[in-house]
C-alpha cells in the first residue's frame, strides 16, 4: 500500500483526528501530495469535515498549504460545498484570493461555463465577481454565443483582471466575428490607467486573432479603409499580428502606415523578425533615404542586443 493509500484510509476514519496528528508531529506539509490525491478520490466524502478543521487552525506552513489544496478541487468536485465554504469566509478583499480558487474549481477552465447563470443566482457577492473573472479566462470558441451578455458581464471583473479579461473576450469574439469585435472596440472610451486597457491594445488583438486565423480576410478588409487614423491602427495591428511569422508579409503593411510613430513602431518590429541578413536587404531596397536606413540599421543592430532606449525616430511615408 502506497502513501496515497495509507493517507486516504486514515484520513478518511477520522479526518479531524488525522489532520490534528500530522500538525503535531509537523509532518503535514510532507504529505500534501498524498493529502492532494486524497481530496480528488477516496476522501471526496469527507471534504466538508476536512474544511471544518481547516477553517478552525491558525495559519501556518502547512495548513495554508492543505487550505489552497482544498479550495483548488472543492470547486470541481463538491459544488454545494464549495458554495457554502464562500459563504463562510468574510467579506472584503482579504477573501478575494479564496474566492479566485473556488470560482478556478467551479468554472473548471471553461469547461463548466454552462453553470454560470445557475452560480450566480447562489453566491455571495465576492464570489460572483470571482466567477465572472474565472468564466472570461475561460471562454473560448466553443462556449462563446451572445457578446452582448459578455459585454453586460465586463464591468463586473474586478479591476486587476480586467485587461486579461477585455483581450481574452476581444481575442474569441474577433475568431467568430472580427468585424463586429472592431466595431465594438470603435466604442471604447480613451484608456482606463488602472487597468491598461485602450482602444489600440484591444484593436491589436483582436487583429492579431483575426491575422491568425484569416490573415488574407483581414488584409482584404483594412484595405476597404480610408486612409486615416483608424486605417493605421488596423494596419499597425496586423503587422504585429503578421510580423512574428511572416516578416515579409508584414512588411508592406507597416511601410504604408501615415502617422509617423505608428510606423516607426512596425517598421522596427517587423525587421527585427526577419533573420540574418535579411532585414538589411530589405531595407536596402526600401524608399527610405540613405541617412534614414543608416538610422534605422543603427536602431535596429541596438535592439538586437538588448540597448536601444525609448522610441525608434520617426520614419518618413513610404511611396
Amino acid at each position: 500500500m502506497g502513501l496515497a493509500d495509507t493517507v486516504t484510509k486514515r484520513l478518511n476514519a477520522d479526518p479531524a483526528k488525522f489532520l490534528d496528528g500530522r500538525l503535531a508531529d509537523q509532518s503535514l506539509a510532507a504529505i500534501l501530495p498524498a493529502l492532494g490525491s486524497a481530496l480528488m478520490n477516496g476522501s471526496k466524502g469527507h471534504l466538508a469535515e476536512i474544511w471544518d478543521w481547516v477553517k478552525n487552525q491558525a495559519s501556518g506552513a502547512g495548513v495554508d498549504a492543505l487550505k489552497t489544496e482544498l479550495l483548488q478541487r472543492v470547486g470541481y468536485t463538491d459544488r454545494d460545498l464549495a458554495l457554502r465554504m464562500a459563504r463562510d469566509l468574510p467579506a472584503g478583499k482579504e477573501s478575494d484570493p479564496i474566492m479566485q480558487l473556488l470560482a478556478q474549481g467551479l468554472i473548471n477552465g471553461g469547461s463548466r461555463l454552462y453553470l454560470l447563470d445557475d452560480l450566480l443566482k447562489t453566491s455571495p457577492p465576492g464570489l460572483q465577481d470571482a466567477l465572472i473573472a474565472a468564466s472570461f479566462n475561460g471562454l473560448q470558441n466553443n462556449n462563446f454565443e451572445n457578446p452582448q451578455v459578455w459585454l453586460e458581464r465586463l464591468p463586473r471583473v474586478p479591476e486587476a483582471q480586467q485587461l486579461s479579461a477585455t483581450m481574452q473576450l476581444a481575442s474569441v469574439w474577433a475568431s467568430k466575428d472580427p468585424q463586429g469585435a472592431i466595431s465594438w472596440t470603435r466604442s471604447l472610451s480613451g484608456i482606463s490607467r488602472e487597468s491598461g486597457i485602450s482602444r489600440e491594445n484591444t484593436l491589436q488583438q483582436i487583429l492579431v486573432s483575426w491575422v491568425h486565423g484569416d490573415s488574407l480576410a483581414a488584409s482584404q478588409w483594412i484595405t476597404t479603409l480610408p486612409p486615416g487614423a483608424e486605417r493605421d491602427a488596423d494596419a499597425a495591428g496586423l503587422v504585429s499580428g503578421l510580423a512574428h511569422e511572416s516578416p515579409d508579409e508584414a512588411w508592406p503593411w507597416a511601410l504604408n502606415i501615415s502617422d509617423p510613430q505608428k510606423r516607426s513602431n512596425a517598421v522596427m518590429q517587423t525587421l527585427q523578425q526577419m533573420k540574418g541578413t535579411h532585414a538589411k536587404e530589405v531595407l536596402q531596397s526600401s524608399p527610405f533615404t540613405p541617412d534614414e536606413k543608416r538610422g534605422m540599421l543603427e536602431a535596429l543592430d541596438q535592439l538586437q542586443k538588448g540597448t536601444a532606449g525609448g522610441d525608434p525616430p520617426a520614419l518618413p511615408l513610404a511611396r
